[in-house]
């Protein structure tokens, strides 16, 4: 049986990963990629027929550097989207005791989700970013000195066969992460669907559209275009489907933004 391959950030055992899992569920080969820009390429060089890249986190705001990724794409559609539940563990190899620690190695929005934790338990530990939690549960039980710990998973403890030296050291027990889906296919509207675009010049103008027209903007995410200073693109989370009005009757008149997807919304 051939399965669809779908990308995600890996290795194994990320919250990328996860998501995955949840999402895809059978029938799918998951690939991971080492970075978002070679999710991003796998998908874009038709490697895989869908990806999925974290977006947003309750705690931490959005994942600017992913969204700068999906940005440069000449085509892109986003097919879903899912929210994970995501709890931190800073874990060791076993010989290993939280007195002993020296470096904390974490994905970026990882140690900012747990920074409360970490300034009360380790406030002298240097912190280490790298590419991903599984990533840092990788390199920590590499590490004989007895000195390095990671902020990881769970599921990235069990199988780099780590030990939890503290559990949910998240700021919030609420904690969580969206992710997108991108895929080749338009989903069928729903009763409960929402569009995503991408504004790259007047914001103003495109808002005011979709004010007239009635149209609930869900989330605005402003990232810097790289250029001049004050120059930023925007990404607008708004309800509906491009298929279906009130959506379908403006949709040609957005000369300042490019339609990314619409999606049931999670």
């Amino acid at each position: 049986m051939n399965h669809r391959r779908a990308a995600y950030l890996g290795p194994p055992g990320t919250f990328s990963h996860e998501a995955a899992v949840k999402f895809f569920r059978s029938g799918f080969e998951l690939v991971p990629g080492c970075t978002a820009s070679e999710v991003i390429r796998c998908y874009k060089e038709g490697k895989a027929e869908q990806a999925i890249l974290a977006i947003d986190s309750s705690i931490g705001g959005t994942v600017g550097a992913n969204l700068d990724e999906i940005a440069k794409l000449d085509a892109v559609r986003i097919i879903g989207e899912t929210i994970l539940a995501v709890n931190h563990q800073l874990v060791a190899r076993h010989e290993v005791s939280i007195l002993g620690i020296k470096a904390v190695l974490a994905h970026p929005k990882a140690l900012e989700e747990c920074e409360v934790w970490l300034a009360q338990n380790l406030p002298d530990t240097v912190r280490i970013t790298v590419s991903s939690s599984a990533a840092a549960a990788k390199k920590a039980s590499d590490d004989p000195s007895g000195e390095t710990a990671a902020i990881a998973s769970e599921t990235a403890a069990d199988l780099y066969r780590m030990k939890i030296l503290a559990a949910h050291i998240e700021s919030s027990p609420l904690n969580t992460t969206r992710f997108w889906i991108f895929g080749r296919d338009i989903p069928s509207a729903t009763e409960y669907d929402k569009t995503t675009l991408l504004v790259t010049g007047d914001l103003n103008a495109v808002l005011s559209l979709l004010v007239n027209a009635k149209i609930k903007i869900l989330s605005i995410y402003e990232r810097p275009s790289g250029g001049k200073i004050g120059a930023s693109f925007y990404f607008l989370d708004i309800e509906g489907h491009c298929q279906k009005p009130p959506l379908s009757h403006i949709f040609h008149h957005f000369p300042e933004g490019r339609w990314l997807g619409s999606y049931p919304r999670t």
